[in-house]
């Protein structure tokens, strides 16, 4: 299962959308949320474990876990933000997603919703995850 910790990957992606007008202080792009709970109830809808969505959809094709930083950029111990970074593609509309605060209670429903995600992508990638 996913950990609460800091992801590490090698390159950033963008936490803004280049294509809806990003003036100072505006990202048309990005939805926020304070809590994972938050985000569930606009983007998840009803399944068996209540965590459907549709990934045709709204595919997630990443996440990072960063630790919280307070205004000067210094480590808020025990503290975690949640990026979702998703392709709506039947418009083809990037649309970061940046959840505030989430906590050790959080992280199943989490791991059950990424691996959902990268169950999705491996599929769309069957002639190479097959390979192996």
């Amino acid at each position: 299962m996913l950990n609460l910790k800091e992801t590490s990957h090698s390159y950033c992606c963008s936490q803004t959308n280049y294509y809806v007008g990003n003036r100072k202080g505006e990202n048309f792009g990005l939805c926020e949320y304070d809590t994972w709970s938050n985000f569930k109830e606009e983007w998840l809808g009803t399944g068996d474990d209540g965590l459907w969505i549709d990934i045709d959809y709204n595919l997630c094709f990443r996440f990072d876990i960063l630790n919280k930083r307070n205004d000067e950029d210094e480590l808020i111990e025990g503290m975690f933000e949640l990026w979702l970074f998703f392709i709506l593609q039947r418009k083809g509309i990037y649309r970061p997603v940046h959840i505030k605060r989430i906590t050790d209670q959080d992280m199943p429903e989490i791991n059950i919703f990424l691996k959902r995600q990268w169950e999705y992508m491996e599929g769309q990638w069957a002639e190479f995850s097959q390979a192996n």
